[in-house]
Order: structure tokens, then C-alpha cells, then sequence
């Protein structure tokens, strides 16, 4: 289905970190932004959606050195040995002024991949 131009097989990139994750397991996002999020994190057939709604939730791989955590990152990380999360949130969103209700999702793959 196009979306400004965009399909949403272009939805995901591979970085030098690694390649972007589509997930519905975003933990410090809110239940409510991801309520129209299905199991593979893809917008369900009929959901309403309006400005700022996730279309499609996706995690980016980051690379961080130990002194740009916060200082409780470090001391989880010391005491507990706690791996705090190295993501980043890169969902697509819908737009200011954007409104509308899902009418169909299709899903494309690529031979070979």
C-alpha cells in the first residue's frame, strides 16, 4: 500500500550497527502508542489511526561506549550485570495531520531473502 510515495517494503534498513528490527516489544514506549500493533508489529486491518500513531515498530541497533551510559546505566551494569538496552526506537509513524483507518496490509518478500 503506498504512503506518501513510500511502500512499506522500504520500511526497514540495514545499518553498520546491524539491521533495523521490526517488533511490537518496545519497552519504553507506552501500551496505548502500540495498541494497533498486531504480534509482527505491523498495524492491524481496521484500526483507527490518527497523528502520530505507530505504523510500524522498529528497533535500530546502536553502538554505545561505557562513558555515554547514565550513571545508574554504569551502576547496573557493575553490580548487577545488567546489559541496558543499546536501541533505538525508529518506528514509522503517521504524520501530523494524518487520520485515517487500515484497509489492508500486504505483505512483500523478496526471492532469496
Amino acid at each position: 500500500m503506498p504512503w506518501e510515495g513510500y511502500n512499506f517494503e522500504d520500511a526497514t534498513h540495514v545499518r553498520s550497527q546491524g539491521p533495523e528490527r521490526i517488533t511490537n516489544e518496545i519497552l519504553h514506549l507506552e501500551a496505548y502508542l502500540l495498541r494497533n500493533l498486531d504480534k509482527n508489529a505491523i498495524l492491524m486491518l481496521g484500526s483507527w489511526v490518527e497523528t502520530v500513531d505507530i505504523l510500524v515498530g522498529k528497533l535500530m541497533p546502536q553502538v554505545a561506549k561505557e562513558s555515554s551510559y547514565a550513571p545508574e546505566d554504569r551502576l547496573l551494569r557493575a553490580i548487577l550485570g545488567i546489559q541496558v538496552s543499546t536501541s533505538k526506537e525508529t518506528c514509522l509513524k503517521l504524520p501530523i495531520g494524518g487520520r485515517g483507518r487500515v484497509v489492508d496490509v500486504i505483505w512483500v518478500q523478496e526471492k532469496g531473502g
